[in-house]
């Protein structure tokens, strides 16, 4: 996971540099995608949340500028990203349980 991460920053450097916004705020959403599983794996439960939440929220700026196919690999992202962020909220709800028992 950590592998990825840095290839998804070195991704992004590139990206930054050709100046295209769309690729831009996919890398970074990537970015945050890869970096919020590396913290679950660390179980940092709500960092991972606020990855993950951020990483949605760029791919929602993407919905606005993208055609007709690439929504619907985008919607499939977003999948993705809604169960983590579930599961992240489970963990958190469960940990909390447990500090009150």
């Amino acid at each position: 996971m950590k592998r990825a991460i840095l290839w998804c920053r070195h991704f992004k450097e590139i990206v930054a540099e050709a100046g295209c916004k769309r690729i831009n705020l996919e890398a970074e959403s990537q970015l945050l995608f890869f970096t919020g599983l590396l913290k679950v794996e660390n179980r940092q439960f709500r960092p991972a949340m606020e990855d993950f939440i951020k990483s949605r929220a760029i791919l929602g700026q993407l919905l606005e500028i993208v055609g007709a196919i690439e929504k619907v690999h985008l919607q499939e992202k977003l999948e993705q990203i809604d169960n983590n962020i579930r599961f992240c909220r489970y963990q958190l709800n469960e940990y909390a349980g447990d500090r009150k028992s």
